[in-house]
Formats: C-alpha cells, sequence, structure tokens
C-alpha cells in the first residue's frame, strides 16, 4: 500500500517513496531506510506500551507502511502518553459517527482472516468443474502480448505507444497502480511447468511439501499454501 500510495503522490509532480518493515520469512532481508516504528509515533497512529507499538482500537495487530516525500502536508501530533487506546465511548464502537464498528475485530477473531466470514469450507467439492472447458483450445498468452501493451511498448509505432497513453483516470488506484503492473509485464513468459525439487518441511516435520520452484521467473513458489492465504486475507 505505501508503493502504491508514493506511486500516486509521484503522478501528482512531488518526489515519494514507499516503505515497508522487513519480512521475517523473505529470503534476503532489506532494511529499510526509515525507522517504521518511531515513524508511527511521531505520526500519532502507534504508540508504545511496555516496548511493544499498540495502535487505539486495535486488537488484532497491525502491519506499517511509511511514505517519505516533499508533498507538502499538514502534521498530526503524536499520541500523548497517557491516552487510552480503547474505544472512547459505546456509540463509537458501535459506529454511530460513520466510524469502522468495533465489534467487527470481535466477529472477525472467530475466525482465520483467510477462510473469509462464510464458512466457504463446508461446500462440497470436485476435482472437475462441473462446466465444460475445453482446455486444449484455449490459449494462454503473457499480458505482454496484448495489443494494448504491446502499443505501450512501441511495437506498433509511435503514434500508437503516443495515443496508448491517453486514457481518463477516475480515481487515484487507477493513477497509481498502472506503473506497478507495466513494470511487472516484461517479466511475464509462457506459462512453463514448474521443477519439482526436493521435499521442503515447511509445516510439521512428519509431513515434508514438494519445493516448487519457478522455471522462468516469478521468484521462489516453494509455499503456494502460504500465498493463497495472503490472497485470501486481502477479500
Amino acid at each position: 500500500m505505501a508503493v502504491v500510495i508514493a506511486s500516486y503522490v509521484r503522478a501528482l509532480g512531488w518526489s515519494a517513496r514507499g516503505h515497508a518493515a522487513v519480512d521475517p520469512l523473505a529470503d534476503e532481508h532489506v532494511e529499510s531506510q526509515v525507522d517504521i516504528e518511531r515513524l508511527a509515533q511521531r505520526a500519532g497512529v502507534a504508540k508504545s506500551v511496555d516496548g511493544v507499538l499498540a495502535m487505539p482500537f486495535s486488537k488484532r495487530g497491525f502491519r506499517l507502511g511509511v511514505v517519505t516525500t516533499d508533498y507538502p502536508l499538514e502534521v498530526d501530533l503524536p499520541i500523548a502518553a497517557d491516552a487510552s487506546l480503547d474505544w472512547p465511548d459505546e456509540s463509537a464502537y458501535v459506529g454511530t459517527a460513520g466510524t469502522r464498528p468495533g465489534f467487527e475485530d470481535a466477529e472477525l477473531a472467530l475466525r482465520p482472516v483467510h477462510m473469509g466470514r462464510y464458512p466457504m469450507e463446508q461446500i462440497r467439492r470436485v476435482e472437475q468443474p462441473t462446466t465444460l472447458i475445453l482446455r486444449d483450445e484455449i490459449q494462454r498468452v503473457p499480458k505482454r502480448a496484448d495489443l494494448f501493451t504491446r502499443a505501450l511498448a512501441g511495437d506498433l509505432g509511435e503514434r500508437p505507444k503516443k495515443k496508448r497513453t491517453r486514457f481518463a483516470v477516475k480515481h487515484p488506484l487507477a493513477c497509481a497502480t498502472p506503473p506497478i503492473i507495466r513494470n511487472m509485464v516484461p517479466l511475464q513468459g509462457t506459462r512453463e511447468p514448474l521443477d519439482l525439487h526436493e521435499p521442503l518441511h515447511l509445516h510439521e516435520p512428519h509431513e515434508p511439501r514438494e519445493s516448487l520452484v519457478s522455471t522462468g521467473f516469478g521468484g521462489d513458489l516453494s509455499d503456494p499454501q502460504r500465498y493463497s492465504d495472503v490472497i485470501k486475507a486481502l477479500g
């Protein structure tokens, strides 16, 4: 999210850069250029409680992201040391003034986030879809092959390349995300099968899982279940 916001600020004509905390599960730990925890306290979004950052109204934890920019903004004050992080009153908790109600956190706490609000795991599943799909007749092509992307890359000439950028942007996110997506498009190649390598113990010692490593671009795919859970949690 910090990267997307930074992209939007740059589209407005200002310098901006997104920063995220170090991912302890990443293969290579890349430290941020700023002290994210200290900035969170200076910005008034969290405060230190017994040496641990705590956020008002949140009992489920949170992730931090920072955008550094020269865009002039009104500065928020830090949270007072003696300020309570609990909901101020019952009306705020139920969202009377339009805030997100606090009881949603209690509902989410009943289930893992990636499983969603509804018991989809209880729906019967089948190996193949009931809709007829002619897999041999469906051609999958990389995003780099569509004409919109080819025009932007100059494959169709200078005039289509120039005209391709003339799109009406109706939302800040629509202005912020395309540069990030387009930077990934050249990395998309043909859909090659994955290579199977030595078993990798990711969960229980007695339950080895195959390590899947992409034959082309895309990085390490050694734990597809983890990535699936993360994407589902976004919804």
